[in-house]
Protein backbone atom coordinates (compact mmCIF):
# COMPACT_ATOMS: atom_id res chain seq x y z
CA UNK A 1 0.00 0.00 0.00
CA UNK A 2 1.32 3.42 -1.01
CA UNK A 3 -0.21 6.61 0.37
CA UNK A 4 0.13 10.27 -0.58
CA UNK A 5 -1.25 12.65 2.02
CA UNK A 6 -2.17 16.01 0.47
CA UNK A 7 -2.89 19.31 2.18
CA UNK A 8 -5.99 20.07 0.12
CA UNK A 9 -7.92 19.64 -3.11
CA UNK A 10 -5.39 21.68 -5.11
CA UNK A 11 -2.60 19.30 -4.15
CA UNK A 12 -4.89 16.33 -4.86
CA UNK A 13 -5.59 17.75 -8.33
CA UNK A 14 -1.87 18.32 -8.91
CA UNK A 15 -1.09 14.70 -8.10
CA UNK A 16 -3.88 13.56 -10.41
CA UNK A 17 -2.72 15.79 -13.27
CA UNK A 18 0.98 14.98 -12.96
CA UNK A 19 0.81 11.19 -12.68
CA UNK A 20 -0.51 9.14 -15.58
CA UNK A 21 -1.00 5.99 -13.54
CA UNK A 22 -3.46 7.82 -11.27
CA UNK A 23 -5.16 10.01 -13.89
CA UNK A 24 -5.84 7.03 -16.16
CA UNK A 25 -7.56 4.97 -13.48
CA UNK A 26 -9.35 7.56 -11.31
CA UNK A 27 -11.82 10.03 -12.81
CA UNK A 28 -11.50 13.74 -12.10
CA UNK A 29 -15.16 13.77 -11.10
CA UNK A 30 -14.24 11.64 -8.08
CA UNK A 31 -11.48 13.88 -6.67
CA UNK A 32 -13.81 15.71 -4.29
CA UNK A 33 -14.76 12.37 -2.73
CA UNK A 34 -11.26 11.96 -1.29
CA UNK A 35 -11.16 12.80 2.40
CA UNK A 36 -9.34 11.92 5.60
CA UNK A 37 -9.39 8.17 5.00
CA UNK A 38 -7.16 6.66 2.27
CA UNK A 39 -8.99 6.28 -1.06
CA UNK A 40 -7.74 3.75 -3.59
CA UNK A 41 -7.04 5.61 -6.84
CA UNK A 42 -4.89 3.09 -8.75
CA UNK A 43 -3.63 -0.42 -8.01
CA UNK A 44 -2.33 -0.14 -4.42
CA UNK A 45 -2.06 3.67 -4.53
CA UNK A 46 -4.14 5.68 -2.08
CA UNK A 47 -4.71 9.43 -1.61
CA UNK A 48 -5.68 11.33 1.53
CA UNK A 49 -7.01 14.90 1.54
CA UNK A 50 -6.33 16.68 4.83
CA UNK A 51 -8.68 19.50 3.75
CA UNK A 52 -6.35 22.01 5.36
CA UNK A 53 -3.07 21.76 7.26
CA UNK A 54 -4.85 22.36 10.56
CA UNK A 55 -6.21 18.81 10.30
CA UNK A 56 -2.84 17.10 10.01
CA UNK A 57 -2.58 16.20 13.71
CA UNK A 58 -5.98 14.50 13.93
CA UNK A 59 -5.66 12.74 10.57
CA UNK A 60 -2.20 11.35 11.34
CA UNK A 61 -3.39 10.24 14.77
CA UNK A 62 -6.27 8.32 13.17
CA UNK A 63 -4.07 6.84 10.45
CA UNK A 64 -1.61 5.61 13.06
CA UNK A 65 -4.45 3.49 14.47
CA UNK A 66 -6.07 2.33 11.23
CA UNK A 67 -2.85 1.45 9.41
CA UNK A 68 -1.08 -0.35 12.24
CA UNK A 69 -2.03 -3.83 10.96
CA UNK A 70 -1.74 -2.90 7.27
CA UNK A 71 1.28 -3.48 5.05
CA UNK A 72 2.30 0.03 4.03
CA UNK A 73 5.24 0.42 1.67
CA UNK A 74 5.47 4.20 1.29
CA UNK A 75 3.87 7.31 2.76
CA UNK A 76 4.45 10.73 1.19
CA UNK A 77 3.21 14.17 2.19
CA UNK A 78 2.58 17.08 -0.18
CA UNK A 79 2.14 20.28 1.80
CA UNK A 80 2.49 24.05 1.32
CA UNK A 81 5.43 25.97 2.78
CA UNK A 82 3.28 29.10 3.09
CA UNK A 83 5.52 31.64 4.87
CA UNK A 84 7.60 29.22 6.95
CA UNK A 85 9.29 26.33 5.14
CA UNK A 86 11.28 25.18 8.19
CA UNK A 87 8.20 25.05 10.40
CA UNK A 88 6.43 22.79 7.90
CA UNK A 89 9.56 20.63 7.57
CA UNK A 90 9.74 20.20 11.35
CA UNK A 91 6.01 19.46 11.51
CA UNK A 92 6.28 16.73 8.88
CA UNK A 93 9.32 15.13 10.51
CA UNK A 94 7.33 15.05 13.75
CA UNK A 95 4.41 13.33 12.02
CA UNK A 96 6.75 10.76 10.46
CA UNK A 97 8.08 9.94 13.93
CA UNK A 98 4.51 9.41 15.13
CA UNK A 99 3.94 6.88 12.35
CA UNK A 100 7.16 5.08 13.22
CA UNK A 101 6.35 4.98 16.95
CA UNK A 102 2.94 3.51 16.05
CA UNK A 103 4.76 0.59 14.43
CA UNK A 104 4.12 1.53 10.82
CA UNK A 105 7.17 0.38 8.91
CA UNK A 106 7.24 2.28 5.64
CA UNK A 107 9.42 4.58 3.58
CA UNK A 108 8.55 8.21 4.35
CA UNK A 109 9.13 11.36 2.35
CA UNK A 110 7.61 14.80 1.80
CA UNK A 111 7.45 17.56 -0.77
CA UNK A 112 6.93 21.10 0.49
CA UNK A 113 5.44 23.32 -2.20
CA UNK A 114 6.21 25.27 -4.22
CA UNK A 115 9.75 23.89 -4.86
CA UNK A 116 10.76 21.77 -1.84
CA UNK A 117 13.93 23.85 -1.51
CA UNK A 118 13.15 26.31 1.24
CA UNK A 119 11.10 28.60 -0.99
CA UNK A 120 8.03 30.13 0.63
CA UNK A 121 4.64 29.81 -1.04
CA UNK A 122 2.09 27.21 -1.98
CA UNK A 123 0.64 25.07 -4.78
CA UNK A 124 -0.92 28.10 -6.44
CA UNK A 125 2.51 29.72 -6.82
CA UNK A 126 3.84 26.66 -8.63
CA UNK A 127 0.77 26.54 -10.87
CA UNK A 128 1.08 30.23 -11.79
CA UNK A 129 4.62 29.67 -13.05
CA UNK A 130 3.29 26.85 -15.24
CA UNK A 131 0.51 28.80 -16.96
CA UNK A 132 0.72 29.09 -20.73
CA UNK A 133 -0.41 32.73 -20.65
CA UNK A 134 2.51 34.23 -18.76
CA UNK A 135 2.03 37.66 -20.32
CA UNK A 136 -1.45 37.93 -18.81
CA UNK A 137 -0.19 36.60 -15.48
CA UNK A 138 2.51 39.28 -15.52
CA UNK A 139 -0.14 41.99 -15.98
CA UNK A 140 -2.10 40.60 -13.04
CA UNK A 141 1.03 40.42 -10.85
CA UNK A 142 2.49 43.81 -11.74
CA UNK A 143 -0.52 45.99 -12.56
CA UNK A 144 -3.89 44.60 -11.52
CA UNK A 145 -3.10 42.99 -8.16
CA UNK A 146 -1.12 45.97 -6.74
CA UNK A 147 -4.08 48.27 -7.40
CA UNK A 148 -6.46 45.90 -5.63
CA UNK A 149 -4.01 45.28 -2.79
CA UNK A 150 -3.73 49.02 -2.12
CA UNK A 151 -7.48 49.58 -2.14
CA UNK A 152 -8.88 50.51 1.30
CA UNK A 153 -11.83 48.15 0.93
CA UNK A 154 -9.79 45.05 0.14
CA UNK A 155 -9.58 42.20 2.64
CA UNK A 156 -7.13 39.71 1.13
CA UNK A 157 -6.11 36.76 3.27
CA UNK A 158 -4.18 34.84 0.61
CA UNK A 159 -2.41 36.77 -2.17
CA UNK A 160 -1.43 33.68 -4.18
CA UNK A 161 -4.97 32.29 -4.30
CA UNK A 162 -6.31 35.76 -5.13
CA UNK A 163 -3.93 36.22 -8.08
CA UNK A 164 -4.76 32.81 -9.52
CA UNK A 165 -8.48 33.46 -9.06
CA UNK A 166 -8.07 36.74 -10.93
CA UNK A 167 -6.42 34.85 -13.77
CA UNK A 168 -9.15 32.19 -13.75
CA UNK A 169 -11.84 34.86 -13.93
CA UNK A 170 -10.43 36.03 -17.28
CA UNK A 171 -10.73 32.62 -18.93
CA UNK A 172 -13.49 30.58 -20.55
CA UNK A 173 -14.75 28.64 -18.74
CA UNK A 174 -14.19 30.89 -15.77
CA UNK A 175 -12.40 28.97 -13.06
CA UNK A 176 -12.26 30.30 -9.54
CA UNK A 177 -10.06 27.55 -8.11
CA UNK A 178 -6.73 26.00 -8.97
CA UNK A 179 -8.18 22.50 -8.73
CA UNK A 180 -10.85 23.36 -11.30
CA UNK A 181 -8.17 24.68 -13.65
CA UNK A 182 -6.13 21.53 -13.22
CA UNK A 183 -8.95 19.05 -13.74
CA UNK A 184 -11.26 20.75 -16.23
CA UNK A 185 -9.28 23.48 -17.92
CA UNK A 186 -5.82 21.91 -18.19
CA UNK A 187 -5.27 23.66 -21.52
CA UNK A 188 -4.39 26.69 -19.38
CA UNK A 189 -1.54 24.91 -17.62
CA UNK A 190 1.57 23.45 -19.24
CA UNK A 191 1.67 20.16 -17.33
CA UNK A 192 4.78 19.22 -19.30
CA UNK A 193 6.70 22.30 -18.15
CA UNK A 194 10.03 21.54 -16.47
CA UNK A 195 8.85 23.44 -13.39
CA UNK A 196 6.74 20.39 -12.50
CA UNK A 197 9.55 17.85 -13.04
CA UNK A 198 10.69 17.59 -9.41
CA UNK A 199 7.15 17.15 -8.12
CA UNK A 200 6.42 14.55 -10.83
CA UNK A 201 9.50 12.60 -9.76
CA UNK A 202 8.48 12.78 -6.11
CA UNK A 203 5.01 11.43 -6.92
CA UNK A 204 6.44 8.69 -9.15
CA UNK A 205 8.91 7.63 -6.44
CA UNK A 206 6.00 7.14 -4.04
CA UNK A 207 3.59 5.33 -6.35
CA UNK A 208 5.96 3.20 -8.44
Amino acid sequence: MKIIICEGITEIALVHSLNGKISQSFGVDKLNSIGHSPVNVAEDIHLVNLKGNTNINSVVKTLCKTLVDTEVDKIGFIMDADNNFNAMKDNLNEKIEKFKKAGIEAEFDYYILPKNDGTFGMAEDLIMTGLYKQNLMSVINNQVYPIIDNHPEKDIKNPSKTKLMLFGATQDPQSSSASFMLTRASSLIDINSSIFDDLKKFIADIVD
